[in-house]
């Protein structure tokens, strides 16, 4: 064999591989490599693997190919050597055993991922869970309780906040969101997890207020309940709320109520509107919220 001859070099070369069975260790480790990816596509997702190990799957196949292929002549060299009259070619062995080392290695990263998916998942009830209360829809409630709208979600708020592992987004800022936005839409603007929003409806001397949460991962409502007050006497609105979150809505997040989480109820009728007509104005209008405030506190001392 001429060497100064490029043509016949690479023909001697590619002889040799033939020879070596080279060739059939890259494809007996393609085809169990690509075999290995499609099993890890369809079936780990469910054990906690993301896109991150199927990649780094897809990764140490590449690299070992060449590996693959040094071992396939290295090998079937050595053999032959060893074993003269008789040459044995290692070609399954070869492919098997690289990719049972990139296996090992994989399933150690599939194992690592799973422990911090489960981790995840075991500690997400007492992880921050941010949430966003919007402004409640009017169905034809008559002008003198429009303040509720606002009213009310300032309530929600003052109650969610006091629980350790919620953040409430600023009700300044989500009550210049339309009720019947897309809370979907309300989660992605607001970088909230869930979104509590509702309605107002006046059935005869009762008020109804329908409350709901919409879980933004989920794509779901997660938590609905419907509170009654007595149009004339609103002091019972605080409580409802809070038992309300307190027995539902903690709960199905997984999230423990704080101990004396319900506070007293408010005693004196006007009082209390009063309050929840200050609480209910925008910022720009304090100076009108500080004067219901006064007016609040001079009724019932409690405020």
């Amino acid at each position: 064999m001429s060497f100064g001859d490029p043509s016949a070099t690479l023909r001697a070369f590619l002889t040799e591989l033939r020879r070596r069975r080279v060739f059939h260790v890259a494809v007996a480790y393609l085809v169990v490599g690509g075999g290995a990816v499609q099993l890890v596509t369809a079936a780990l997702p469910p054990l906690g693997a993301t896109e991150r190990t199927v990649t780094l799957l897809v990764g140490m196949i590449v690299v070992g190919f060449p590996i693959a292929l040094l071992l396939g002549w290295f090998l079937d060299l050595r053999v032959e050597l060893e074993s003269a009259p008789v040459r044995v070619r290692p070609v399954a062995v070869t492919a098997i055993a690289l990719l049972g080392i990139v296996a090992v290695i994989f399933m150690l990263g599939v194992f690592r991922d799973w422990s911090a998916a489960t981790a995840g998942r075991g500690s997400a009830p007492a992880a921050t869970r941010s949430v966003a209360v919007l402004t409640l829809e009017s169905l034809g409630v008559p002008a003198d309780l429009e303040y509720l709208r606002w009213a009310v979600p300032v309530t929600v708020s003052d109650s969610l906040s006091r629980v350790p592992s919620i953040a409430v987004r600023p009700f300044a800022r989500s009550r210049t969101v339309a009720a019947t936005t897309d809370p979907r839409l309300v989660g992605e603007e607001l970088s909230a997890a869930l979104v509590v929003n509702g309605h107002l409806l006046l059935e005869g001397a009762q008020l109804s207020i329908v409350l709901e949460a919409f879980d933004v991962g989920t794509d779901r409502v997660v938590w609905q309940t419907r509170l009654r007050v007595a149009r004339a006497d609103l002091t019972g609105l605080d409580r409802q709320v809070q038992q309300g979150i307190e027995a539902g809505l903690l709960p199905t997040l997984g999230i423990a109520a704080p101990a004396a989480a319900i506070s007293g109820a408010p005693s004196h009728p006007e009082a209390y509107e009063q309050y929840l007509r200050a609480v209910a104005l925008p910022h720009d209008e304090f100076e009108a919220a500080i004067d219901l405030l006064k007016r609040s506190v001079a009724s019932s001392p409690e405020y």
